[in-house]
């Protein structure tokens, strides 16, 4: 083999070595520096996507008890009328059909915005009602009576469970008594309303657990728009509606059923709710985009000076080969590079003769 065919090829077998060597350097260092980015992506993007479960918790809580509120504000405002002395004169004793219209339900309607107003006997026959500063049909009475029994029977200790609706008030200390009051969420006439329900009284003398005969003030207060457009305000909620069961949610809300404990829908609500994990993305992926960047900078300049540094390597071992194989002072070549001048033909001769 002649000199310069070798040389070229200990030079390419140095090469060879120097990328190997390269790339055992370089690529586990790359491998580890992009599981460390997948990993921190994937980090940012679970937290992101709990942060965005979070706050659909948080506004999921704070719409149940922004209802809660609302139906307990309702409670009040019944609470007001059938409490006072003046309504246990005038209903529960005897009553006056122009008070219970002033003080009930001009009242409730005017000053409150309250849907229905209905009053009571003690034998839960109707003896006042109002809609709307009109007197109630008959017909709409008796629509919507099946939807008031089972509040009316809570309010008589009949039926102290009232699982067709959520009940706003805790109950009272006496288990099967009557109640002296009321707060339901149910469907009333095919809508979710506020139900309160208010006895008159309470009268000296008769424990409220014991007074099932007493009149009974009932107001309802339909969940519309109005309403929700004053939670939403409250609690900072973009886009809260009420939607039907066969409603589409859009993509980016959130629909929450409210349903009675005994299973029956009472409504669906939406809204769109606030997304921290995607603002957490959005700050986070410019960093994660220099970081990339970088590292790829990192990486070629690591290349350039591995190859840079290869190429001197070589260079000074050609040198150094030079130098052992040659006189320093006349540069000729010396006996060691006769030696292996001499190995290299006889090897010649001895390939060409077999």
């Amino acid at each position: 083999m002649p000199a310069v065919v070798r040389s070229r090829a200990s030079e390419e077998r140095q090469y060879t070595s120097w990328d190997r060597a390269r790339l055992s350097v370089v690529v586990p260092i790359g491998v580890i520096v992009a599981v460390a980015i997948v990993c921190i992506v994937v980090a940012v993007l679970s937290s992101a996507k709990r942060a965005d479960e979070v706050a659909i918790e948080h506004e999921t809580q704070l719409f149940s008890s922004g209802l809660r509120t609302y139906g307990e504000r309702v409670l009040r405002e019944v609470d007001s009328v059938a409490s006072s002395q003046a309504a246990v004169h005038n209903i529960r004793g005897k009553f006056d059909p122009d008070w219970a219209k002033q003080r009930a339900g001009t009242w409730l309607e005017t000053f409150f915005d309250h849907d229905y107003i209905f009053v009571f006997d003690g034998q839960d026959n109707p003896i006042y009602s109002l809609i709307s500063r009109h007197s109630a049909e008959p017909t709409l009475l008796q629509s919507a009576r099946p939807d008031l029994t089972s509040v009316l029977d809570y309010m008589r200790g009949r039926n102290p469970t009232m699982y067709d609706g959520i009940r706003l008030n805790p109950a009272s200390l006496t288990e099967g008594g009557a109640q002296p009051q009321a707060a339901v969420i149910r469907r009333l006439l095919g809508r979710p309303a506020v139900v309160a329900a208010v006895a008159v009284g309470p009268v000296d003398g008769i424990p409220p657990a014991l007074d099932s005969a007493a009149p009974i003030v009932l107001s309802v207060k339909f969940i519309d728009s109005e309403v929700l457009s004053g939670i939403a305000a409250q609690l900072q909620l973009t886009n809260l509606r009420k939607i039907d069961h066969d409603d589409s949610v859009p993509p980016g809300d959130f629909a929450l059923e409210l349903a009675s404990p005994n299973g029956q829908t009472i409504a669906r609500f939406a809204w769109t709710p606030k997304q921290p994990g995607a603002e957490i993305v959005n700050s986070v992926i410019p960093f994660i985009a220099v970081a990339l960047a970088g590292f790829a900078l990192l990486a070629a300049f690591v290349l350039r000076y591995m190859r840079r540094t290869a190429v001197a390597i070589a260079a000074g071992e050609s040198r150094l080969r030079h130098l052992a194989m040659h006189d320093p002072l006349c540069g000729l070549p010396n006996r060691i590079f006769f030696g292996e001048r001499l190995e290299a033909v006889i090897d010649e001769v001895r390939a060409g003769s077999s």
